[in-house]
């Protein structure tokens, strides 16, 4: 597959890796079609913002909000999914994929000591095959709570170990290197 298109991002974070302050802004179209060597005629187009606010030297909120949309023939394995580590914590990578989707999240944080963050963070999100198709039935939450372990002060590396419940009632456990977004 091939695409072809334009993407715009703004990135007024203080550290790529764990921001604690600042915006990131993202917009991306990318146009796959069979002039340009693609196996497939879709186009997609993908929104990320993101704001990081202090609420004092130890308190953060973090919030994002995701949109992807598609029109045209899109293969199953590039439909956007919602779940995974880091947009809608709780449920597997893929379990809800159709041509549309939407997701906000918001993530608290408090550090406990040089070396250690706790996080409590909610989510909700949803696909579709239109946007006018978005409602209450295809709306999934997830929430949950974890711990950060700082492996680099210099560049502010975190361990994040997460558990998040969904609203289908099932736990996921999650272990990765940086912030989920």
């Amino acid at each position: 597959m091939s695409g072809l298109g334009p993407t715009l991002l703004a990135d007024y974070r203080d550290n790529p890796f764990s921001p604690t302050r600042g915006w990131y802004a993202e917009w991306a179209t990318q146009i796959y079609k069979h002039k340009l060597g693609s196996q497939f005629n879709y186009v997609e187009h993908l929104f990320d913002l993101r704001r990081y606010m202090p609420l004092n030297a130890r308190n953060l909120l973090s919030f994002q909000a995701i949109g992807h949309f598609t029109a045209g023939t899109v293969p199953l394995r590039e439909l956007p999914r919602l779940g995974g580590p880091n947009m809608l914590r709780g449920f597997v990578m893929g379990r809800y994929r159709d041509r549309q989707l939407w997701s906000v999240q918001a993530e608290y944080r408090r550090t406990l000591n040089r070396f250690l963050v706790a996080a409590a963070f909610a989510a909700a999100g949803g696909v579709a095959d239109t946007p006018a198709n978005f409602g209450l039935e295809t709306t999934r939450y997830a929430g949950g709570a974890g711990l950060r372990v700082l492996l680099n002060r210099k560049k502010s590396v975190y361990l994040r170990t997460d558990v998040a419940l969904n609203s289908n009632g099932t736990v996921n456990f999650y272990m990765r290197m940086l912030d989920a977004f």
